[in-house]
């Protein structure tokens, strides 16, 4: 059987591979041009010539998420058919989605736990890989509660003896001074000091009597 509604078409002249070009066919009738049909072609696809470094967000106990820029058109060098998320830490998983999405959530990762992240985008002809990003999933609550509530616990405890054995630390760190005032020292001091033997060189002075010429 013969299609005669398909027709071929083969365009010469300095067409360029790797290169995006738009084709576009009108109808032509009897009044005039009809709305044309359009389509994107390359004469030859390749890897893409550049690729975003993704960033990493909303980084969590066991999810983070990945995003990333659109390849500008005359840098990808063929239709991109998927992106791939590749993230590694002892072993290495991935994830692939359609190439007009632009952001991934991974989950069911590790707690506390570093990664590393690329991102692959591919076309029929080739891929080409991303610069590494790292980063490093929250603690998990049952993390935080080991690590801080034994921490609270001992504080606790610290108070509670300091508050029963207040007396015997007292007694231990600062013991009581002795008053110098009631001190038998502070007495015998207070009877030779020089104002009180000036008082009594003064009294004995007073107290003896001239000697009587004969």
């Amino acid at each position: 059987m013969k299609c005669t509604h398909i027709i071929c078409i083969t365009f010469t002249g300095n067409i360029e591979p790797l290169k995006r070009y738009n084709i576009s066919v009108y109808p032509v009738y009897e009044q005039g041009a009809g709305t044309p049909t359009s389509t994107e072609a390359y004469l030859k696809e390749g890897a893409p010539g550049k690729i975003h470094t993704p960033e990493v967000s909303d980084i969590k106990t066991t999810e983070a998420t990945i995003k990333w820029k659109e390849i500008p058109k005359d840098q990808r060098n063929g239709f991109i058919v998927n992106y791939t998320i590749v993230f590694l830490n002892k072993e290495q998983h991935f994830k692939t989605v359609n190439s007009d999405v632009l952001e991934c959530t991974l989950q069911s990762l590790l707690p506390s736990t570093q990664y590393r992240v690329y991102l692959k985008a591919s076309t029929k002809a080739g891929s080409i890989k991303s610069s590494d990003v790292i980063f490093t999933t929250s603690l998990s609550t049952e993390a935080i509660a080991s690590v801080t509530l034994p921490f609270i616990f001992m504080i606790f405890l610290l108070g509670v003896v300091c508050v029963v054995k207040k007396p015997v630390l007292k007694e231990q760190f600062w013991p009581p001074v002795p008053n110098p005032s009631k001190s038998s020292l502070g007495h015998w001091l207070d009877k030779y000091h020089p104002q009180c033997m000036k008082k009594t060189s003064r009294h004995l002075t007073q107290g003896m009597k001239p000697p009587v010429a004969g």
